[in-house]
């Protein structure tokens, strides 16, 4: 219908009503009622403020309607109500448990609503209805608002209403991003073979950012010679439009279009632009291109940007198969925005092949002027065989002005079989590429449905509050070969620009290949720079089968945690070019700096790393350690020829704030800068200056003799960072092997920074210490375990160190037997404690060691380091692996002829200086949830973290991790702090298997006042959920309990010596102060019950309750009556608390017993 004529005939007034749409299901958008507004034109825009209608029809038996379906909006008060009438929702299916979708438009903006009313006319031969709910969109003002009915509409059912009022639940009503709806029109020239089957998209281009690329598609055959198609779109506010992109797919038998020119109408302001193009998008006409760019033209806009082309040299690599026959692409980033995905299909130069081994390849991209240039995004489709690509560089000259002509280098593979998989890059116009980047780890899980998974095509777009990425494919896993299959999660590494705190995404799958619906159950998003994690619920299938027959979606995140910052650091790494120097073993790197230390680092990815002559690139992010004062880096040995000949390490990264050049204002937006920029075009075409290369300075030129005030100062210390191309270079030559046949048989070095001449960056040098290990005399006191020692001083750490070759024994670690071994590490400083562990291999794996005294060359200084435990699983408390503190040598010649060693008279002062974690590790219930694997943890503190620590031995299963067992450990850290997180993982070892489900692990510090819970609720597996063999933890903050620190206390009883003095039973002791009484608690556990509370025998027990304060009113001590022999008659006990003299001595003349 073109138009509607109303003729009031009493006031002689006529009003034209324009329309120009289609009534009708198959054309058009296929509604047959519009509201029409009067109007002035032929070409006036449809009238209309655009709402989008999401009805969800509810999953009961027979739910579903035939019935014609109507809904009315209502908003204002009952005195200014205001309503859209009756609008039929036709087109939709009504079925049950389905979604229907309806865009419309109402005549007046009604946002928001304050009621709806939904209803039918209850005709068909199934009218009833349940309906569950409605929610209704307006774009205009973002409100989407939701109208809960859990009613049925029919005449037979409850009370037989089929229209229904329904009122908004605010507590769910969301704030969605605004959009303004435009009218768009696309003419197509009158010229023949004009007109398109292909899928037509634009892109509009603004002050304030771009529009999403929008298909321009309804029910009507469009683009068809010398017509006009109208288009309304929904667009965010992009302000004042300078540029539109339009292309086409190429799809269909004749997609070759001449277009015309294109207008467009900001519905709300009526602001019209016009896009003249006059030119031939095909692969056969013209430049054969599909893209056009064109300037916007208008009233508002005094001199459109002009078309430019850009000359883009591709110049690919030299080393083996750098070359594709893959189809490559390139977008073109600069001040005034992109050039869009241009594939690059014709080139200027003459080479017979494109992008082939050491070939520079030149392309011209006709665009909008972007002004400087800032990065590409360059990638290819993966598509023939030999699709992988050394891309060395490109170059982009703008044809007639080399200022801007800017070099874009990458030296890197965009290869799924190599580097790190990646074959889509986004390269940066100036500083380190691995450095100017932003990791984002998505996590895609799958639902555990019958036929969840899919094998479309999936990709993702991540909305940020500075920008966005780009739609970026998911094409390459880090932990699965199969992806997006039912139950699993899929660990994608995406690289972008910071795109700033995260406000959507948008995610779906391009519907090909059988089978294509999918279960989306969520995403996580995981920024390791921004110490941000995002989780987006999704929970619903995306495909055409699905309930609203939706493919793709936005999602808001359900919520955010913050985890520790990480900042990026690129470690290069030359391998000698010399016979035999490569390696095939498993390469690790940590660094230390003045404010801590990372953790070992695999360094690997997808390709042949640490060949002979080779260098190898990795990108790294780990804890910020401030200056870098020393590295380890080796090899684990494994597989052969594990030999390895190093020849340099370079590692870069960005300096802190305020350590490098001072920006002095903080620089505009991008936003900002654009406006900038558009201004100063429009105000030369006023000027006479406007031919002048030289832009306009925009600030005095006498600032730096102006007193800055103390605000701006305190706003320069805010904004106070490094200027984004500096980095700080640490470099370490070595030049030797690390080979345990070569050199001096070492496979893991500490290293030195240096700068790039060699000079020394730190005074540091390495130290030579001699570790003295006695194995004690008790029977059966040596191992034939592997030995590892861990020495921790002020400055550093040595690192974890076999204890191979003893200068004393060939048999090392005998019983009653000294081995001494020599350590180089660089200085250490004052030692403040040492970590010594056993692999437990071997037929005598338990070891009983004495002590270990650790002399520090340098300084002439001895450490004595007492132990005279056991590290056995089957012995003491379990534990392979000790924490051990020194202590005065005075302690030792105490204990010269005492049977029982010196520990028990530093017993209370050894628990004081250590943190004692009770760890209870519950396994899950699910189906195989137990594992026979080796499992360990790592604990990590506020001011340090431990080694890894296996859970050997549990205290209350002798079958560790089994289904729905509670597994408890006792752990020994020294000066770590409290806990902010926890690693747990395990070797995926064991013959009945390895999986593992992992329901939660509970950590208790009596010293620190505090128990903290960290939920898992995940497999451990490389079969199962995200394959991953090893989590990080945090606690959860409503079941982290604080309480006030307890003490330790030693304990000592005297078992009188009569005969049957002794007991059978477990013994429990209460401390009563003036104010304070202590928890029960037992002197000892079960498992080191065996020996204690013997006739004349005295126990030492060191215990942690409640300071009871300097007095210590009473006690009160008893068993609990089990075993054999329960009756014991004790002498006497001794209660110590560190720092106090108080000591309580009691004695029993009668014997606490009931028999």
């Amino acid at each position: 219908m073109g138009r509607v004529i109303v003729d009031d005939c009493q006031n002689n007034i006529v009003y034209e009503f324009p329309c120009n749409r289609w009534f009708a299901t198959d054309e058009d958008d296929g509604q047959i009622s519009r509201d029409l507004l009067v109007g002035k034109g032929a070409t006036t825009s449809a009238p209309g403020i655009p709402y989008r209608i999401t009805v969800s029809t509810g999953d009961e038996r027979n739910a579903g309607t035939d019935a014609r379906v109507f809904i009315i909006l209502h908003a204002g008060k009952e005195s200014k109500e205001k309503n859209s009438g009756k609008i039929w929702l036709d087109g939709g299916s009504f079925e049950r448990n389905k979604t229907d979708i309806f865009d419309i438009d109402v005549a007046t903006l009604l946002s928001p609503l304050t009621k709806i009313e939904i209803g039918h006319d209850n005709k068909g031969v199934a009218a009833g209805w349940f309906v569950d709910r409605i929610i209704v969109l307006c774009y205009a003002t973002g409100l989407e608002q939701v109208f809960l009915c859990n009613k049925w509409l029919a005449t037979d059912q409850e009370d037989g209403l089929i229209q229904r009022t329904l009122f908004e639940q605010k507590a769910v009503r969301k704030q969605r991003e605004k959009k303004m709806p435009w009218n768009i029109w696309i003419y197509t020239s009158d010229k023949k073979m004009a007109g398109t089957d292909a899928n037509v998209y634009v892109c509009v281009y603004g002050e304030k950012g771009k529009s999403d690329e929008m298909l321009l598609e309804n029910k009507t055959d469009n683009f068809e010679q010398g017509k006009v198609d109208y288009f309304k779109r929904n667009v965010i506010d992009i302000g004042k439009p300078y540029k539109i992109r339009v292309w086409h797919d190429k799809s269909g038998m004749f997609s070759g279009w001449h277009l015309d020119k294109v207008e467009m109408e900001e519905m709300l302001t009526k602001e019209r632009y016009n896009y003249n193009c006059g030119r031939w998008l095909a692969d056969d006409e013209d430049d054969h291109e599909v893209v056009r760019e064109c300037p916007a033209t208008g009233p508002n806009i005094d001199k459109p940007l002009p078309l430019v082309f850009y000359m883009v040299e591709i110049y690919t690599g030299s080393v083996k198969y750098a070359g594709t026959d893959a189809n490559v692409f390139i977008n073109i980033f600069g001040e005034l925005g992109d050039t869009g995905q241009r594939w690059l299909h014709n080139p200027v130069s003459t080479n017979i092949n494109k992008f082939e081994k050491g070939q520079k390849d030149v392309f011209k991209v006709e665009a909008v002027t972007l002004m400087g240039l800032k990065k590409i995004v360059i990638g290819h489709d993966a598509k023939n065989p030999g699709s992988g690509w050394f891309l060395d560089k490109v170059i982009v000259k703008q044809d007639g002005n080399s200022k801007y002509d800017t070099t874009f280098t990458c030296e890197r593979w965009l290869d799924a079989d190599e580097d790190d998989g990646q074959i889509v890059r986004e390269i940066t116009a100036t500083g380190v590429q691995l450095l100017s980047t932003t990791t984002y780890n998505v996590y895609v899980k799958t639902g555990d449905e019958s036929g969840a998974g899919t094998d479309a095509n999936v990709h993702i777009k991540i909305f940020g509050s500075k920008n966005d990425t780009g739609e970026l494919k998911l094409r390459t896993t880090e932990n699965t070969s199969n992806k997006f299959e039912r139950g699993r999660t899929d660990h994608f590494k995406l690289e972008a620009s910071d795109i700033g705190k995260i406000k959507k995404i948008r995610i779906g799958h391009d519907d090909s290949k059988p089978f294509a619906n999918w279960l989306l159950d969520e995403v996580r998003i995981d920024i390791p720079s921004r110490g941000e994690q995002y989780v987006f619920a999704c929970h619903r299938w995306l495909g055409k089968d699905s309930e609203d027959n939706l493919s793709e979606i936005e999602i808001e995140p359900s919520f955010k945690e913050d985890r520790e910052k990480r900042i990026p650091y690129e470690v290069t790494i030359w391998t000698t070019d010399k016979r035999g120097a490569g390696t095939d073993a498993n390469v690790f790197l940590q660094l230390y700096g003045v404010d801590g230390k990372t953790e070992k680092t695999q360094l690997r990815n997808r390709s042949d790393n640490f060949e002979r002559g080779q260098k190898d690139i990795f990108k790294i992010e780990a804890l910020d350690v401030g200056q870098i004062s020393k590295i380890r880096i080796g090899h684990d040995a494994k597989k052969l020829a594990s030999g390895w000949h190093l020849n340099k390490v370079l590692i870069r990264r960005r300096p802190r704030a305020g350590t490098k050049k001072r920006r002095k204002k903080k620089g505009p937006t991008e936003q900002e800068r654009r406006k900038e920029i558009l201004a100063e075009v429009h105000d030369d075409s006023e000027s006479d200056s406007s031919s002048s290369s030289t832009p306009r300075r925009r600030r005095s030129t006498s600032r730096k003799s102006r007193k800055p005030s103390l605000k701006k100062i305190e706003e320069e210390d805010v904004v106070d960072v490094y200027d984004g191309e500096e980095t700080e270079d640490y470099w370490f030559f070595v030049d030797r092997w690390f080979d345990s046949s070569e050199d001096d048989k070492a496979i893991e070095r500490e290293l030195l920074p240096t700068d790039e001449q060699g000079k020394a960056l730190h005074g540091l040098e390495a130290v030579e210490y001699t570790v003295k290990v006695y194995t004690g005399k008790t029977s059966g006191a040596g191992t034939d375990a592997n030995v590892f020692i861990n020495l921790y001083g002020e400055k550093h750490d040595s690192g974890e160190r076999p204890l191979k070759d003893s200068a004393d024994n060939m048999n090392k670690f005998e019983t009653g037997k000294l081995d001494t071994f020599n350590l180089k590490a660089i200085d250490l400083g004052k030692l403040v404690k040492l970590k010594v562990r056993h692999d437990n291999k071997g037929i005598g794996a338990a070891w009983y060691l004495d002590k270990i005294e650790v002399v520090d060359n340098r300084r002439k200084k001895t450490y004595y380091f007492l132990c005279q435990k056991w590290l056995a699983v089957g012995k003491d408390d379990g534990q392979i692996s000790r924490e051990l503190i020194p202590v005065d040598k005075s302690v030792l010649e105490k204990s010269v002829g005492k049977k029982d060693g010196a520990r028990q008279d530093v017993a209370l002062e050894i628990k004081a200086a250590m943190t004692t974690y009770y760890t209870k590790v519950v396994t899950g219930t699910v189906s195989g949830a137990g594992t026979d694997a080796n499992v360990y943890m790592v604990l990590y503190g506020d001011q340090d973290h431990t080694d890894k620590m296996f859970l050997k031995s549990s205290m209350t299963y002798k079958n560790k991790f089994e289904s729905g067992h509670t597994d408890e450990f006792i752990l020994e850290a020294v000066n770590i702090g409290k806990l902010l997180k926890i690693k747990i993982g395990h070797d995926n070892s064991g013959l009945l298997g390895a999986a593992w489900f992992l329901d939660k692990v509970i950590i208790d510090a009596p010293s620190l006042g505090c128990s903290w819970t960290f939920p898992c609720n995940k497999w451990l597996a490389d079969n199962k959920d995200d394959c991953q063999l090893e989590r990080e933890l945090w606690p959860q903050e409503l079941e982290t309990v604080e309480y006030n620190p307890c003490v330790p206390y030693e304990i000592k009883t005297y078992t009188a010596d009569e005969r049957g003095a002794g007991t059978s039973a477990n013994v429990y002791i209460c401390l009563y102060g003036k104010e304070v009484i202590t928890e029960e608690k037992p002197l000892c556990s079960k498992r080191d019950r065996d020996g204690k509370f013997k006739r004349g025998k005295m126990d030492l027990f060191t215990v942690e309750m409640e300071d009871v304060g300097d007095s210590i009113e009473k006690l009160r001590i008893w068993h609990d009556n089990e075993g054999m022999t329960a009756g014991w008659k004790l002498d006497k006990i001794e209660v110590r608390k560190l720092h106090d003299s108080n000591k309580l001595d009691a004695k029993f003349q009668r014997k606490p017993s009931v028999d």
